[in-house]
């Protein structure tokens, strides 16, 4: 009884063995990651309350709205417009690969996930400081705001591109991986331009005094407007047309751009002359 007792009590949790053993280089990944999602729960709890309670106070100084014009707005729908962001998003799938890349740093396809999402949340870095930075208005009595903003545009980043820089040597990337990395931008460029679409028809509601795009919440990114593509307010139809196709070209080639712009700052392997699908079998290339 006594040894069954010790073999039970010398059994350890896989998982915690794991951490342990980790080489310091992939415990400080883990606790990026850990640290990063757990202030993005914090930041996503804060938006959710302060999102409502904005629109709370706005109906209940107008309740006019609600009350005579049956206007009843929706708390889901308020909470979740905060979430779903190209930001947030590759926040989120950040701070998930960071966290779980270290138990399963040996897999490629891993590998090829995380290095992924460094490239998503570089685009997250390069959008913001180029196109919305100098849009954003830093308010005394918003300081909270702008602490989400630096959090999110740039501390997360930084941490990203020195976690990468950390495992450089450790990781190998397919060119088909790098270039298949387009295909999330491309979903998320289709999914705006469905939004867009479907939610248009409001911009024929409002007056020439306010901007219907803003009002009516029709953009997800103010560059991201089809009708005026990246701030273009002339309305020549040649030029939209143009410029929207700008955009789509910068959706397919950014992230494999971006991609290869990684491997060779951080020299990083890719295979060629793949012969299986066995990670081992497999010719390198610096």
């Amino acid at each position: 009884m006594k040894n069954e007792k010790q073999k039970t009590n010398n059994k350890r949790i896989p998982i915690i063995t794991s951490i342990k053993e980790f080489e310091k280089r992939y415990k400080a990944i883990f606790i990026f990651g850990v640290c990063i999602l757990l202030i993005l729960l914090a930041i996503q709890i804060y938006n959710f309350n302060s999102s409502v309670k904005k629109a709370y106070e706005y109906f209940k100084k107008n309740p006019d709205l609600i009350n005579n014009y049956e206007y009843h707005p929706s708390v889901l729908s308020i909470i979740w417009r905060r979430t779903m962001s190209f930001t947030m998003i590759s926040n989120w799938i950040l701070a998930i690969s960071l966290t779980i890349f270290p138990f399963f740093r040996k897999s490629q396809r891993m590998q090829a996930l995380f290095f992924a999402t460094v490239v998503f949340i570089t685009i997250t870095f390069i959008i913001y400081w180029s196109l919305i930075s100098w849009t954003f208005k830093w308010r005394k009595n918003e300081l909270d705001s702008g602490f989400i903003n630096l959090f999110t545009h740039a501390i997360t980043p930084i941490f990203a591109f020195i976690s990468l820089g950390m495992i450089r040597k450790d990781i190998t990337i397919k060119h088909s991986q790098i270039w298949l990395t387009n295909t999330f931008v491309l979903g998320y460029f289709t999914y705006a331009l469905i939004a867009f679409l479907i939610g248009q028809r409001f911009a024929n509601l409002a007056n020439s005094t306010i901007d219907p795009y803003s009002v009516f919440d029709i953009t997800i990114y103010k560059f991201l407007n089809f009708k005026k593509p990246l701030f273009y307010n002339g309305g020549k139809i040649g030029i939209v047309i143009f410029l929207d196709i700008i955009m789509f070209l910068i959706a397919f080639f950014l992230t494999p751009s971006l991609g290869y712009m990684w491997k060779g700052i951080f020299r990083i392997k890719t295979f060629s002359n793949i012969q299986n699908d066995d990670d081992n079998n497999v010719k390198v290339n610096f």
